[in-house]
């Protein structure tokens, strides 16, 4: 402590040997702010040591007789040590000296100043700018831990500024003397309730003009700060009039600094890289029931909004808008794909994240729509199953996804407002009705159409490789390039998930990935369709059973189809998924 200091500081003054010619030592202590008052009293009664064993008289200039205490120094005690307490300045000044009956005592006397503030200076690192500051927290400063934890946040003082502001940081328990820091305790600890017990620990130590100071001249913020409300509204809508059109801002004039918006903008944006981001989503919304912004947003062109990230309800306004719009026939798939993407780096994207895949799904279903208005027509078989490998199939692609990420927002229905779950649904009956009566009604009726009379004479369509040539195609072919062949069998997999699969593999090994495609055996079911992936010569069928053999074995399960593997590879194995999982 800063007054333990100063007393060991004094007992070592005494405890030195003397100067050269000197027979004692008189030393005074002025102490101005009479900071050590009441320490000088309990030293008087601990009593000092002097070196070579000279007693110590303590005494104080301004209690009792000055001039018996000279008479003392001078004649009655002349052997002794003296320290001398006063709380007056030194001063040798002409005016100074005027009634000083020790002046010429102190003229040839040792000069000893200590005061709190002085002796606090040093322990803290701080500039003769701080002084006062540093006085006026005297209270503060008056403990060791407090001292410490402001250290911590404050290792160099330079100026009044900085103890205002390393006293109210420590005060909050704020990670740092940042301005970020300290606005991210304060309006946590309102948001959590615990703002009266640290309002009452402001005012204690008289620091909560130094908050409100704090947040006038960093933020522009001069309400009252013990409101939540008015703090966050005034932080949150600063921030993001930077990224707002004027129209939204209307009406919310009170509520912006402009000044102070870039500043406000890295706060919020700070605090969403906190843990406690949960905390800010909650005042957020808070702000927007407050200042019933939803239905200010509403209507605005998602332009308007697409770089605004404060509030999580910029997303939904951005979402219900374009999914109303697609829901009703626009053409916005462009705009709703570059918004996506634009948005996918900004904050609280991932708490809607599915409705983006949703509305992403949506364009590229009505873009599919758009690129294919005139139906589907080709002048072959051959020519469809290559439109439908190479395009079509992206329909499926998007319907699926469409379809994944319908799944995920009904999950997250319940965070949501009613206006973008609403908007969601009618979207759905939109694209439902693109997929089951536009598209597959299409795409089937020109399929069968062209295969059907290939399917009357041949029972499949020529110039296409077969399933029931697969083996001698994809897996006999390659005995001579591959120790080993690996056949997984997904049944009915369709084949743009398939696409996706060798999109994915491609991505993530090292391997190379050829993606083709076969007509199916005749009729499409797995009985024949396991069958047909065998080494095979001849297909045949039992009509009392139902069973499908390969050259007159049975093939009805994974070990006899594993015998009829063993007739081209002798070490040929069929696994069920379930056996490969179990396996080591």
């Amino acid at each position: 402590m800063a007054e333990q200091d100063a007393i060991e500081l004094i007992r070592g003054v005494f405890a030195s040997p003397l100067p050269e010619g000197r027979a004692r030592r008189v030393v005074f202590w002025h102490d101005v702010e009479g900071s050590f008052s009441d320490d000088f009293d309990a030293l008087t009664e601990q009593g000092v040591e002097g070196s070579g064993g000279r007693q110590v008289v303590l005494a104080r200039a301004d209690r009792g007789s000055v001039f018996q205490l000279k008479r003392d120094i001078l004649r009655e005690r002349a052997d002794c040590d003296f320290l001398v307490y006063t709380p007056t300045p030194r001063d040798f000044s002409e005016g100074g000296l005027q009634g000083n009956w020790l002046a010429d005592v102190e003229l040839v006397a040792e000069h000893f100043q200590a005061d709190k503030a002085s002796m606090l200076m040093g322990e803290l690192n701080a500039s003769a700018a701080a002084r006062d500051a540093i006085g006026r927290f005297g209270a503060f400063f008056n403990a060791q831990g407090r001292r410490a934890e402001y250290l911590k946040r404050m290792p160099q003082t330079a100026s009044t500024a900085d103890v205002a502001t390393g006293v109210v940081a420590t005060l909050l328990k704020a990670p740092t003397a940042l301005v970020e820091d300290v606005v991210w305790a304060w309006l946590s600890a309102l948001h959590k309730g615990d703002g009266d017990a640290l309002l009452a620990e402001l005012e204690k130590f008289d620091a909560l003009a130094a908050l409100s100071a704090l947040l006038k001249g960093r933020i522009g913020y001069a309400g009252d700060p013990a409101s939540e409300a008015e703090l966050a509204e005034h932080l949150l809508m600063s921030a993001a009039s930077l990224t707002l059109p004027d129209a939204a801002l209307k009406d919310y004039e009170v509520h912006i600094a402009k000044q102070y918006a870039r500043f406000c903008l890295n706060i919020v944006r700070d605090w969403l890289g906190r843990s406690d981001r949960e905390m800010l989503y909650g005042i957020c919304r808070m702000v927007e029931a407050e200042l019933n912004l939803p239905e200010k947003l509403r209507g605005l062109e998602a332009s308007d909004l697409v770089d605004c990230d404060v509030f999580p309800c910029v997303s939904e306004a951005i979402l219900a808008g374009l999914m109303g719009s697609m829901a009703q026939g626009a053409d916005r798939s462009a705009e709703a794909l570059s918004v996506r993407q634009k948005r996918k780096d900004l904050k609280w994207y991932k708490r809607v994240a599915p409705y983006y895949d949703l509305l992403a799904a949506a364009a590229e279903a009505e873009a599919f729509y758009r690129g294919h208005a005139k139906g589907f027509h080709e002048p072959s078989a051959r020519d469809a199953w290559s439109a439908y490998t190479s395009d079509w199939c992206s329909m499926d692609s998007a319907y699926r996804a469409f379809c994944t990420a319908l799944d995920a927002c009904q999950l997250k229905a319940e965070d949501v407002p009613d206006a973008l779950r609403d908007a969601a649904e009618r979207l759905a009956e939109r694209e439902e009705g693109l997929y089951a009566n536009w598209y597959l009604p299409g795409v089937n009726a020109c399929w069968v159409n062209l295969a059907e009379d290939d399917w009357n004479d041949r029972g499949f369509v020529p110039g296409i490789d077969r399933q029931r040539d697969f083996y001698g195609l994809r897996v006999r072919s390659g005995f001579k390039d591959f120790k080993r062949t690996l056949v997984i069998v997904s049944d009915g997999m369709r084949y743009e998930v398939g696409r996706e699969v060798a999109r994915r593999l491609e991505q993530e090994t090292k391997g190379t990935v050829e993606l083709k495609s076969m007509q199916s055996a005749f009729p499409s079911v797995t009985e024949f369709g396991m069958a047909s992936l065998l080494p095979n010569s001849q297909i045949g069928y039992d009509w009392d059973t139902g069973a499908v053999s390969v050259d007159g074995m049975p093939t009805n399960n994974s070990a006899e189809r594993e015998k009829v593997l063993r007739t081209a590879v002798r070490n040929a194995r069929a696994v069920t998924a379930d056996q490969l999982r179990a396996g080591n």
